[in-house]
Order: structure tokens, then C-alpha cells, then sequence
């Protein structure tokens, strides 16, 4: 038999297996990158897009060593305001997570996601960090607003 011939004559007889078999041939599904995670310290070697964290709602609280300072947990969940932060948090850099330090302001944001489990993110103003600066000073000015309602 030439190639020809058994091409014409293996091509029909599979074309009928598969229909009197019933089995439906799919194409390859194609699996979506990893995502990366927008507080991840080091990216991890398998992510090919960042992550885009969507908050519902952040527990703010912050803790300094001086005296009458508020600790008080406030709940923010207007849109706007939780929009300031995913802008701080969503891009792609890394956010140094660190321990307390004299005279230093500790930030803890425990985060609601729209989307996954709720996580504590903390941060302070002891090292050279810009976003855990821009955090502190966004938690400060909820913190100072008095607009937002003490969390339960």
C-alpha cells in the first residue's frame, strides 16, 4: 500500500471510530499564567502577571510608643478610600514587612479581599521603605479623620 492509499483509507475508518465511539476530541486547554502576588517579598519564578488585589473592606489600627496615642481598630469600607489603598498596593513592588523599632509607628491593616481569605499586613517607619511609608501616612490620615466607625 502506498502512503497515499492507507492515508485515505485510516483517515475515514478514525473518523468513524470516533463517532460511533462517541468521543469528542477538545482542544488543549490552555492554562492561565501564575499570578503574582501584590505583597509577595521575593516574585515567585513561576509568575507571569501580577495579581490585582481587590479589597471589600481593611481593618486599620496603629501603635506608637508615646503617650494617648490612638490605637483604636477603625473599619474603612467606602470605595473610594479603600481604592487609595489597592493603588498602594497593587503595583508590582515589594512590601517589606518588619518588627517595631523605638520610635517607630507600627501600621497593621487586616485586609477583607473580595475575592480569597482575609491576611494582616504589617508594617512601621523604621527602615527605608516608600511603601510602607505611604501606608503609614494613609492609615494615619484615616486614623486622624475621625470618620470612620471603630471596628468590632
Amino acid at each position: 500500500m502506498t502512503r497515499s492509499t492507507r492515508l485515505l483509507v485510516v483517515a475515514p475508518l478514525a473518523a468513524a471510530a470516533l463517532a460511533l465511539g462517541g468521543c469528542v476530541v477538545t482542544p488543549d486547554v490552555v492554562e492561565p499564567p501564575a499570578p503574582c502576588s501584590a505583597i509577595a517579598v521575593h516574585p515567585l519564578a513561576q509568575c507571569s502577571q501580577a495579581y490585582v488585589l481587590e479589597i471589600a473592606s481593611v481593618v486599620v489600627s496603629q501603635q506608637q510608643a508615646v503617650p494617648d496615642f490612638d490605637g483604636t481598630r477603625y473599619l474603612v469600607e467606602d470605595a473610594d478610600e479603600v481604592d487609595r489603598l489597592e493603588a498602594i498596593l497593587n503595583p508590582t513592588h515589594p512590601i517589606a514587612t518588619g518588627e517595631a523599632c523605638a520610635g517607630g509607628r507600627t501600621t497593621v491593616l487586616e485586609i477583607t479581599p473580595v475575592a480569597g481569605a482575609p491576611f494582616v499586613l504589617e508594617t512601621d517607619t523604621c527602615g527605608d521603605d516608600g511603601t510602607a511609608t505611604q501606608l503609614d501616612e494613609l492609615a494615619s490620615e484615616w486614623r486622624e479623620s475621625g470618620v470612620f466607625p471603630v471596628a468590632p
